[in-house]
């Protein structure tokens, strides 16, 4: 599992601590060298170390030494290069004298030097003051979508950005040390550099060119890559080499300084520019133009400073300053961008949770301030053993008051600051608790669907619910078709789809984009009902349901996604409750009275017509051919097929009539007040729907489909009448036989 794949808190913590740890580091060094710094500049020149210059009241300047002076020995040490020097100054001590041997006008003199010189707090100030700032990016980015690209490459540039400023420095270390150093600092710089240009790209959204050519994520990538390791191999084995052009420096920081910095720049600012001219809304404008306004402090630094170098002028001693400030404006663009233009989009949540840890906070300071200052009252008031009860009391009230005390102050945030999410709040809940009271879960699935939409002015929802006994998921309702009047096979899906499992196992809402690789049917069922999302409809015994979300005006933000989901919990309850109770009287894949149901409705008529001497009539329906075409087609189609019958014969029966679910695709009409004559004729129009119909499959298939059809009355004018209801139903069955038997699709009396 991947570093990114770790839950956030394990991330956080983790990247945390490294940086705790090198930035530790990098202030135990700093601290160390301004023990060990004289103030003075050298240079090797004709195999002397030769003074550039000395700081004004510095230890070096205090000892005597001048510019131009050539210093040859440290203590009794001969020293010719900086190497020799930098080991010498290890063993220096702040305030202890060292003997410096220097050359100055064709003499030796002896001076005498004590180390140490003050901290520039400022610039360690404004270094760490960096890492901090991009570590909160990365944290912050961490908790937005996962489906978002932009998420992983922000939060690894910011990484990236973060280890080099918390890298430590070695001004008197071992070489290998400082060669470590630096190979580490080019690498993270060819790390940003690919994270950088492929986040440009996509900021506000997918640049159009990387959308038509989608390798050229992969051929930045290994060009940054390729740069920093280049770069990395030029400090190690060209360290000593003169940089070209007749420019001071040594090779690597000419190609860092005029080549890579320069070119990486301007990269990054061309890019963004373009994706801020081709934004086609204002909020992806500003959030483009945010970035790119964070951006340009560091752009224009780099370019300014390559420059100014190339023509061989010296940087004046405040540019550090300047560059700490320009890399500060990054995440300072990020934080804007996040809360003010909706950038990443959870703006709101990260808002909302903000504003709730400063009430909680403030609640905890207020707390514990009145049990310190309690303490301290009672103390002094009562002394003694008295004291430490009413204290221990007193916080005990504190601490009961204080979870509903939170509790109301957050109610009042939402109120005040949040007003549209507390009214789609409250409006869920509301939702949530009207719906057990509409008694059928067809009611239920409308009237969910319906509320859904008008919440979140969402045009498109459908509503698949899951029957316990087939397995399947069922479209129940819908704001965009009728799935009793429009049935299509892609209505139903299997629960153990790979993608429905995924959604299940994830138990939030997730992203169209995700889910349709996993599965070809999610894919097609996605376009079907033109969704977005996929929220999951979670029961206590597991996946009630699916709630498919098409778009809406701004977008899906976090916010509403926690709602959502929030709201899948709370009525997957319901719905599983209303399910458990219809599955007793209602047959769940075709949605027609079962067995035992239909079975005490014909005992009922059955009564009813012995006691008034009226006629009553059954008809026994078969699917013919139903095997053949489930072998060849699959459950699914199958479980389709009797479904869309189920449908047909319901829609053509009279209102005072009865149909039920037999058992397998046999289906038990129940006909009162009908004759034979009178059955037959029911019967025929209900074969002859079926004969017209088709069945649509995926993909635009279509499948015929017949039935056969026996049938028998009770008639009190017959000369022979069955003498039970089950013997009547056997009458049918024999019918049916017959039926099948001279051809199928046809109606037998």
């Amino acid at each position: 599992m991947s570093f990114w794949q770790w839950p956030r808190g394990l991330q956080v913590a983790a990247f945390g601590a490294c940086l705790l740890i090198l930035a530790g580091w990098q202030v135990r060094e700093e601290l160390l060298a301004a023990d060990r710094r004289v103030g003075m500049g050298v240079e090797e020149r004709g195999g002397k170390l030769v003074v550039l210059g000395v700081v004004a009241g510095g230890p070096a300047e205090l000892a005597g030494l001048r510019r131009g002076d050539a210093l040859t020995a440290v203590e009794g040490v001969p020293v010719a290069r900086s190497d020799d020097y930098d080991r010498s100054a290890r063993r220096f001590r702040r305030g202890e004298p060292v003997r410096f041997l220097v050359e100055r006008e064709g003499k030796t003199l002896e001076l005498v030097v004590r180390p140490g010189v003050e901290v520039n707090a400022l610039a360690l100030a404004l270094n760490l003051g960096g890492v901090v700032a991009y570590f909160l990016v990365a944290v912050l980015v961490l908790m937005a979508p996962q489906h978002d690209p932009r998420r992983s490459l922000l939060s690894t540039f910011s990484v990236a950005v973060a280890l080099e400023l918390a890298l430590p420095r070695f001004p008197f270390g071992p070489p290998i040390l400082d060669q470590g150093r630096q190979m580490a600092f080019f690498l993270l710089t060819g790390w940003q550099m690919a994270l950088e240009l492929r986040l440009a790209s996509l900021i506000p959204r997918r640049a159009k060119w990387l959308v038509a050519r989608p390798s050229l994520e992969k051929k930045i990538t290994a060009l940054g890559l390729g740069a920093g390791a280049a770069m990395a191999l030029v400090a190690v084995g060209f360290r000593e080499a003169p940089a070209p052009l007749g420019l001071p420096g040594t090779l690597d920081l000419f190609v860092l300084n005029f080549v890579v910095l320069p070119s990486w720049a301007l990269a990054v600012v061309g890019i963004l520019v373009r994706q801020v001219r081709d934004s086609g809304d204002p909020l992806s404008r500003q959030q483009g133009l945010l970035v790119l306004l964070g951006t340009l402090p560091w752009a224009l630094y780099v370019t300014v400073t390559g420059v100014l170098q190339l023509f061989g002028m010296e940087l004046p001693s405040w540019a550090d300053y300047v560059q700490s400030l320009a890399l500060l404006a990054f995440p300072l663009a990020v934080f804007v961008a996040v809360f003010r233009y909706h950038f990443l989009d959870f703006e709101l949540l990260v808002r909302r949770s903000l504003v709730y840890t400063a009430i909680t906070g403030s609640v905890l300071l207020i707390f514990y301030a009145l049990v310190g200052a309690g303490s301290v009252l009672f103390s002094e008031w009562v002394g003694g053993t008295a004291s430490l009860v009413l204290v221990a009391v007193a916080a005990l009230v504190i601490g009961v008051v204080f979870a509903p005390l939170r509790e109301f102050l957050q109610r009042l945030i939402d109120e005040r600051f949040f007003p549209e999410r507390y009214a789609q709040r409250q409006q869920l809940v509301q939702v949530a608790a009207e719906l057990p009271a509409l008694g059928k879960i067809q009611s239920m699935a409308r009237f969910l669907v319906r509320r859904v939409a008008e919440t979140f002015g969402c045009d498109r929802v459908t509503l698949l619910l899951a029957d316990p006994g087939s397995g399947l998921l069922l479209a129940s309702a819908s704001t965009q078709l009728d799935p009793e009047e429009e049935f299509d096979s892609a209505f139903l899906m299997a629960t153990n789809d790979p993608a429905v499992m995924a959604v299940a196992q994830a138990g939030t809402p997730m992203p169209a984009a995700v889910l349709a690789p996993l599965s070809g049917a999610m894919a097609q069922r996605l376009a079907l009902f033109q969704a977005e999302v996929v929220l999951p409809v979670m029961a206590p015994r597991g996946l009630a349901g699916l709630l498919f979300l098409g778009a809406k005006d701004g977008g899906w933000g976090a916010e509403e996604l926690e709602l959502l989901a929030l709201l899948g919990h709370h009525v997957g309850a319901v719905l599983e409750n209303a399910r458990l109770f219809e599955a007793a009287t209602v047959d769940g894949l075709t949605g027609l009275l079962r067995r035992e149901t239909v079975l005490e409705h014909l005992e009922r008529e059955w009564q009813r017509a012995k006691r008034y001497n009226r006629p009553l009539a059954v008809g026994m329906a078969d699917v013919d051919l139903f095997k053949p075409l489930n072998d060849r087609y699959g459950h699914l189609v199958g479980d389709a097929v009797l479904k869309w019958v189920a449908m047909t014969l319901a829609q053509a029966l009279r209102s005072s009539d009865f149909l039920g679910r037999y058992g397998g695709e046999e289906f038990l009409l129940v006909l009162p007040e009908t004759d034979t004559a009178g059955a037959k004729l029911v019967a025929e129009k209900l074969r002859q729907r079926i004969e017209d119909g088709v069945v649509r499959l995926e993909g635009g298939q279509t499948l015929k489909v017949t039935v056969s059809i026996g049938v028998a009355a009770l008639d009190p004018h017959a000369a022979r009448n069955p003498e039970t209801p089950q013997e009547l139903i056997d009458w049918a069955d024999q019918a049916l036989l017959q039926a099948k038997a001279e051809g199928r699709n046809r109606v037998k009396p």
